[in-house]
């Protein structure tokens, strides 16, 4: 996704990784983030040859500890490889923490 939303509490949000392509070699991706109140789990995955086609789902919550209150964090995504290419590369994926979200029923007159 652009952003993911992470409600407070212990209710988890997810997100999916996934290659477009088979890589040449294995492919470990670290997920971290500076802020303390966040738990992201797995906290590495990696893409083989083999699974590269299987998308990883990371789950990603606040913590008891995690501030109270909206503000924006950003995901880490660091890659790691025998692949020159891809070896070093960083993607962010912008959370917002503590967001709520509501409908409301909209009717036309």
């Amino acid at each position: 996704p652009n952003i993911l939303y992470v409600p407070e509490g212990d209710r988890p949000s997810h997100f999916r990784l996934s290659l477009k392509a088979k890589p040449q070699a294995s492919i470990t991706v670290h997920f971290a983030s500076a802020d303390p109140g966040l738990e992201i789990s797995p906290t590495t995955h990696t893409f083989t040859p083999q699974n590269w086609n299987t998308p990883a789902v990371i789950g990603v919550r606040t913590t008891n500890s995690s501030p109270s209150g909206p503000r924006n964090v950003n995901i880490m995504q660091s890659f790691e490889s025998a692949d020159s290419a891809i070896d070093g590369s960083v993607i962010e994926l912008v959370a917002r923490v503590g967001w709520h979200l509501g409908f409301m029923p909209v009717s036309m007159r």
